[in-house]
């Protein structure tokens, strides 16, 4: 068997016994193998067997998307098979946030994972080539020692700090030092020196050589990700290189340098290196045969520009010329990158990836497909289709998908066609089909969530798939499995778009509620811009607090406080920093492109409310800015004008634990018209806290708006602010101090009662770490599972009006509630956290409510909850009507924060 290409397979009939053979490796389980680095050539054949002669396909793993038709009699004719598979390099990458359609532990999702690559044939012969350079750990175990080694930075400094956000550990490929040590480990590997001889380390600290950059035979060489110009090396004889626009020819010379002198010394193995970013193009250099190459383009989705696809072909064509050592294989991008695939929305693309795959094949000895995704399922056609084509590059996809329905739906194969069918139209039509022409050519743009749910699965479209899921629930009645699949799909596929769309309906409520008043500026009281929140007119400004961008354990307090005139607008921030002399800082120009870089605050500002067309402002602690005007031009794709300036005055002042940052932003100059009175301007505040050798998570990301999705620029999601009038005193809420924000006082927060007791009291706190507006919330804490607790906070509310109804809003965080055992009658429903309003009218119905109906239960990050509340034409005589944050009969956590009520009017708007 040995004789045999890796992955191959025999399947021979003598008789009427089958042999099954391939190559394996017999110390290796394969349920067991994580890296899916051994071989397993007979059970490739096994899976082979099954599909071809028994009829089985493995979609996906478990009942569902496994399909064994009945087999009474199985007949097996003369069979003398030879099977190998097209491209020896066949991978794809869910990522590390793919959820499966059902809860799974650690444990259940290595085996669903290891189960999947085993039915779908994934390689089993790894190719080191990603970044390999940056798993050597250089900086840390030489930028002390030797920072000459080391990217010599537009602002000064070496790039040796690897704390910092994003990617650092940049290299000066010019350095003779460096290549020197770079050439010895690669020597050492390849002749079996081990790891500890020569010092090498992986990032998780172990002394050994990282699998992700070294394999048997073969070393990684590829530079840090990451490496545009701002990392270039500005090292004069680097810096040529950029200047020339002949990236490549530094990174390719440094690898052929390597494998010409590993050749020289008679060193056996490959080394290997992307052709990706600033050195994508094939250099003027020769390439050596032992140099290895694996091309990062963008691959099927980019296959309807023309333009693209054109300089994607050349590019294969050209490296194919240019390497001797063997066929490129490819790095695609199928994957949720930067918000590429919004949530809720399935990227079927079956077509494109047989069109792509197809004529690629001759050029290619495969790909990776770089595939991240939040939701599994819906990929799960397209990795199907994608390791297909990699084993056989032949394969009629059509004719696949076609069989697929068939199998998976019996009966109601023809409208879930139907299905499949119109939303690969609606994924290759509205989103790879959106294009932007751009200096650097014509890219795919990215739809936010208002285009995804508002314009294109729309009420009515959704309504459309759910008639073609009811029409094959219908055909399949006959069919118990079919007709299961069915429902599967209703609850899995189709149930999670509508979940996703929810939530957006959900989060565009919570939107409309973020809404900050901006008090004006106290006559004669203008404060001096000098860095220092001292002037006496910044106390009559209501702060807001930031919150982490990622939803984490706040780390450090941040405060915005905010003024106006109608023709100015103040803001100044207030950054708690408890480690001040470590605030990453360069010395700047101002509009320097890097600002963002350091420790900064950033204010983004839409007056006109387009949630378009916006400006923003970058602030550093050294009080330097840096300004654009921007436009979104479609989609979540933004345009900047970086040659904008306003005369904004800025300063900032570092202090022992906080630093602060104050502007004054004239109006004329970012509006159409003066600042007045009920204006109403779209807004967020932002900072980066960014210490130089911070501990992992300790450079956070906060925001005003809690609901901005990974970028700081993502103006749809933006908060409002109201610009109050002069004589105008604050509004009264029905609900007082719902965030929690004044001090305990006895057993008080503001009009919130405690519990008598209080050892029960002791279960409750205010929170600065976890909060969604202001400094605090509520936590409730329960943890003795043998003693059963009602724990709650009551607020009474005179101000409520027979008659009338109300919005109920808060946002709720929860971890781990579990239910308190042995609980028996009613309470075996009725645990967790819960809101609970009450109308002390005891004999009238919805007098008492409670939500939700099953209670907060388990452990999930801020959540922003509603509900509608109806008063009784008439209170009872004494009726004191309130509401109550509960845990009640279960141990864990629970949150409260902002929690409002306001009136409705009889349309069901709020009341202003």
């Amino acid at each position: 068997m040995w004789s045999l290409p890796r992955d191959a397979f025999i399947i021979r009939s003598f008789g009427d016994v089958i042999v099954i053979a391939g190559r394996d490796d017999l110390r290796v389980d394969p349920m067991r193998d994580v890296r899916g680095n051994s071989e397993h050539g007979t059970i490739f054949g096994v899976y082979e067997f099954l599909e071809r002669f028994v009829g089985v396909r493995f979609y996906f793993p478990g009942d569902i998307g496994t399909v064994v038709p009945p087999q009474p009699n199985l007949r097996i004719p003369c069979v003398n098979l030879y099977e190998e598979p097209d491209c020896d390099q066949r991978r794809d990458y869910p990522g590390p946030e793919a959820r499966w359609f059902e809860p799974q532990d650690a444990k259940e999702k290595t085996r669903t994972g290891i189960l999947r690559s085993l039915r779908h044939r994934v390689q089993t012969f790894y190719i080191p080539c990603c970044h390999g350079l940056s798993r050597r750990c250089l900086a840390e175990r030489f930028g002390a020692e030797h920072p000459e080694w080391f990217a010599l930075l537009p602002n000064g400094k070496r790039d040796t700090d690897m704390s910092l956000p994003g990617h650092h550990g940049h290299l000066c490929y010019r350095d003779p030092g460096l290549l020197e040590q770079i050439y010895r480990e690669t020597e050492a590997y390849l002749l079996g020196v081990p790891a500890a001889a020569i010092g090498m380390q992986t990032k998780s600290g172990s002394i050994a050589y990282d699998h992700n950059a070294f394999q048997p035979g073969y070393v990684d060489l590829c530079p840090q990700d990451g490496l545009g110009e701002t990392q270039w090396c500005q090292m004069p004889d680097c810096k040529r290189f950029w200047d020339e626009g002949k990236q490549n020819e530094l990174v390719w010379g440094m690898v052929v340098d390597i494998a010409n002198r590993l050749k020289k010394n008679g060193i056996p193995g490959y080394v290997t290196c992307f052709a990706y970013g600033a050195y994508r193009e094939a250099p003027a250099i020769e390439l050596p045969d032992n140099v290895l190459v694996e091309l990062c383009i963008s691959g099927p989705w980019d296959d309807q520009l023309e333009a693209r696809r054109t300089v994607n072909d050349r590019l294969i064509q050209e490296w194919n010329a240019k390497c001797k050592g063997g066929k490129i294989w490819l790095w695609n991008y199928m994957s949720n990158y930067n918000g590429q695939v919004p949530e809720g929305v399935p990227p079927l693309s079956c077509n494109l990836i047989e069109q792509y795959y197809r004529r690629a094949a001759p050029n290619i000895r495969g790909a990776f497909n770089e595939s991240e995704i939040g939701y599994w399922l819906f990929n799960y056609l397209n990795y199907y289709v994608f390791h297909k084509m990699m084993w056989n590059a032949g394969t009629d996809v059509k004719a696949l998908v076609a069989e697929h329905h068939q199998l998976m739906f019996g009966g109601g194969a023809e409208p879930m066609a139907q299905l499949f069918a119109r939303l690969e139209s609606i994924w290759t039509t509205h989103f790879l089909g959106q294009v932007l022409d751009t200096p650097e050519g014509p890219i795919r743009t990215r739809r936010n969530d208002r285009e995804v749910w508002d314009e294109i699965f729309t009420a009515q479209v959704m309504a459309e798939l759910a008639v073609l899921v009811d029409q094959a629930e219908q055909r399949t009645a006959a069919e118990p499995e079919s007709q299961k699949r069915v429902q599967f799909f209703r609850e899995k596929f189709l149930g999670e778009m509508l979940r996703v769309r929810a939530e957006y309906a959900d989060k565009q409520r919570g939107i409309e509620d973020l809404v900050a008043t901006v008090r004006p500026l106290p006559a004669g009281a203008a404060p001096v811009i000098d860095g220092k929140l001292d002037d006496a007119c910044w106390a009559a400004a209501q702060p807001l607090c930031l919150v982490p961008l990622d939803g984490d354990k706040r780390l450090v307090q941040t405060e915005v406080r905010t003024l106006w005139t109608p023709g100015t607008l103040y803001i100044g921030f207030d950054c708690e920093e408890p480690h001040p002399d470590t605030l990453y800082l360069a010395e700047r120009p101002r509009d320097d492109g890097d600002m963002w870089k350091d420790a900064s605050v950033e204010v983004f500002l839409n007056p006109s409310s387009d949630r378009r067309n916006y400006v923003q402002f970058v602030v550093n602690a050294n009080g330097v800015v840096t300004d654009y005007r921007d436009r979104i031009v479609q989609g979540t794709q933004t345009e900047s004008d970086r040659s904008w300036n306003c005369n904004v005055r800025a300063a900032a002042t570092r202090g022992t634990d906080r630093w602060q940052v104050e502007l004054a932003i004239p109006v004329s100059e970012i509006a159409d018209t003066a600042l007045a009175a009920d204006a109403m301007w779209v807004v967020n505040f932002c900072r980066s806290r960014n210490l130089s050798g911070a501990a992992q998570g300790e450079n956070q990301l906060y925001t005003w708006s809690p609901f901005l999705r990974r970028s700081f620029h993502d103006l749809p999601n933006m908060g409002r602010l109201r610009f109050a009038a002069p004589d105008r005193p604050d509004a009264k809420g029905i609900l007082d101090s719902g965030s929690f924000e004044p001090d305990l006082k006895s057993r008080m927060i503001g009009q919130w009662y405690l519990p008598n007791d209080p050892a029960e009291q002791a279960a409750f706190a205010q929170d600065s770490t976890y909060s969604r507006d202001g400094r605090r919330s509520l936590r409730i804490t329960h943890t003795d599972p043998a003693v059963e607790k009602s724990l709650c906070v009551t607020q009474y509310l005179p101000d409520l009006q027979p008659g009338k109804r109300y919005l109920v809003t808060f946002w709720v965080r929860a971890e781990k509630i579990e239910a308190i055992p042995g609980l028996t009658g009613y309470k075996t429903g009725h645990w967790g956290g819960f809101a609970n309003s009450n109308f002390g009218s005891a004999k009238q119905n919805g007098n008492n409510n409670h939500v939700p109906t099953g209670g907060y239960r388990g452990s999930f990050d801020w959540t922003k909850a509603a509900f509608v509340i109806e008063a009784p034409a008439q209170f009872d005589e004494g009726a004191r009507p309130y509401v109550r944050m509960y845990l009640t009969n279960a141990t864990g956590t629970v949150w409260y924060d902002d929690v409002r009520i306001r009136e409705l009017t009889a349309d069901g708007q709020v009341r202003e």
